[in-house]
């Protein structure tokens, strides 16, 4: 699911990730995903999974040294691995 849009400007990141978990009912449990896409062309910047949702378990999760090779907007992409599963992120942040 699409859930929002940011713009980068052309320059490695040294930290970049999410804060993000699976809420359904409380409990939890399935893998949630974030991913970062260049609007332009729809090329994947980043991506990374909280594997420990259980509870749920809200969980940092961060790839370093992502390069942004082009200024532009990129979307902002949650997902589950489960089925029911409700992916929530409290946000985006990066480092440079």
């Amino acid at each position: 699911m699409h859930v929002g849009s940011l713009y980068l400007d052309a320059r490695t990141y040294t930290t970049f990730g999410a804060l993000i978990t699976d809420i359904k009912d409380g409990v939890g449990g399935s893998n949630v995903h974030v991913e970062l896409r260049r609007f332009t062309n729809g090329v994947a910047l980043m991506s990374a999974s909280n594997t420990n949702t259980a509870g749920p378990t809200w969980e940092y999760v961060t790839q370093s040294n992502v390069v942004v090779s082009n200024s532009d907007w990129y979307d902002i992409y949650i997902s589950a691995s489960g089925n029911p599963a409700t992916s929530s992120i409290r946000g985006i942040f990066y480092e440079y």
